[in-house]
């Protein structure tokens, strides 16, 4: 004899398919050491008109020596800089994927209340989403930690190399 088996016709829950993304992990964050930035001397008024030294053997030196050296900015007023600009930079999604690595020198003047005057790449890393990325950085870091009171000058020209790297 057969046995009947009764099987019970309560419909099986239903999975809706993932139809989400895949992202690939965030690259790591790597701490580079401190890049070489370019400081441009500061904007500052015109020179007097020079008055005629008394002894020829002095101005001969002075024409030697130059403009007087800019002081450097400090050290900690670069890294405030770069902590500041590194938290608006982000790795496109696309240079990501394609593994795309580059370093970017962006130039900029900023007045010293931290507003971005200009920018420019001056330095391309090749890629056009780097490229792209680091002026989107530039514009939406804004506004940039205020110049040091001791730096002479209206305004702050920097090259600033951005870096660009998934290891």
């Amino acid at each position: 004899m057969a046995k009947i088996v009764q099987v019970s016709r309560q419909p099986l829950p239903r999975v809706a398919p993932d139809y989400r993304p895949r992202y690939l992990p965030p690259p790591a964050i790597v701490s580079p050491p401190m890049p070489e930035i370019s400081v441009a001397p500061p904007n500052t008024r015109p020179a007097p008109a020079p008055t005629p030294p008394k002894d020829e053997h002095v101005q001969t030196d002075r024409a030697r020596l130059g403009p007087p050296p800019t002081p450097p900015l400090p050290a900690n007023y670069l890294s405030l800089l770069l902590a500041h600009l590194n938290a608006y930079k982000r790795y496109p999604f696309g240079a990501r994927l394609h593994h795309e690595q580059g370093t970017v020198r962006l130039e900029f003047t900023m007045d010293r209340a931290g507003n971005v005057l200009s920018y420019k790449v001056v330095g391309s890393s090749g890629f056009a989403d780097l490229d792209d990325e680091a002026r989107e950085m530039i514009q939406n870091a804004q506004p940039l930690p205020p110049v040091p009171p001791t730096y002479p000058g209206a305004t702050l020209d920097l090259i600033l190399p951005l870096v660009f790297s998934l290891s």
